[in-house]
């Protein structure tokens, strides 16, 4: 096995080359910082590459059914679920991205009478933390998405949520910092 013997000058070493340390690159090198980023792979060719690519900015279903303390360690990560959706969009116009990208919304269902309570419980915790959801009846979701499960009984529907394509997103990022 050969060894890399080579001086990098850099002020700030990124490990993992994905979606996150590629941001990070990008945000470091906006205010000067010199950036070396340490991948195993090849940049975006890890988890980031091989995800569906989806922006969901609902909380997952079983927090309608969390005691109070887990209620108050979810709700200490709200202020990045909020912001998660914004630095989305910004980073789709930073990168000039006019393809992979939408946020028409998004769906959470219940296939039965104990998860729809339990998305009834979470909807009631999303508008009292500010997470704008609404509770959609299985009618609605079919007529909107007739390929969908016809054992579904409702669910809660995000307008914010949407699709990011990973390939597409992770070759603008290369782009920018190559």
């Amino acid at each position: 096995m050969s060894q890399l013997h080579q001086h990098i000058q850099s002020e700030v070493t990124i490990i993992g080359g994905g979606i996150v340390g590629c941001c990070t690159a990008l945000e470091l090198r906006k205010r000067n910082f010199i950036v070396t980023i340490v991948e195993k792979g090849y940049l975006n060719g890890g988890a980031s590459c091989n995800n569906a690519g989806g922006l969901y900015f609902q909380l997952q279903n079983q927090a309608g059914n969390f005691n109070e303390s887990q209620q108050r360690e979810l709700k200490k990560s709200l202020g990045l679920i909020l912001n998660s959706r914004k630095s989305w969009v910004e980073l789709n116009e930073y990168l000039n991205n006019k393809d992979g990208f939408n946020l028409n919304g998004g769906f959470i269902v219940a296939f039965n009478d104990e998860q729809a309570a339990s998305l009834k419980k979470k909807h009631k915790l999303e508008m009292e933390w500010g997470i704008n959801t609404e509770l959609v009846t299985r009618e609605e979701i079919l007529k909107l998405m007739p390929y969908v499960s016809p054992h579904i009984t409702g669910g809660s529907y995000h307008s914010g949520e949407g699709f990011a394509d990973p390939e597409i997103i992770g070759k603008k990022l290369k782009e920018k910092l190559l």
